[in-house]
């Protein structure tokens, strides 16, 4: 993350929030995060989606890049 952005973060007010944008059918494969943080003054949102792997998978990282 550039340095710049992170001077603009308020890291005191980072918080977990309890919401979830995944369906109930995908969430045996599918979670998600979001934490609300103050960016530059203002509410601001960060989310990570996080896909559950049974096994190894070599093609993982090109996966990735195709949501890229």
């Amino acid at each position: 993350m550039s340095a710049d952005i992170v001077s603009l973060l308020d890291l005191k007010t980072l918080q977990l929030e309890k919401e979830s944008f995944i369906e109930e059918n995908l969430k045996e494969q599918f979670s998600d995060i979001i934490y609300q943080i103050q960016l530059a003054g203002k509410d601001a949102y960060v989310y990570a989606l996080l896909e559950h792997k049974s096994s190894p998978d070599r093609f993982t990282t090109l996966q990735l890049l195709q949501r890229l």
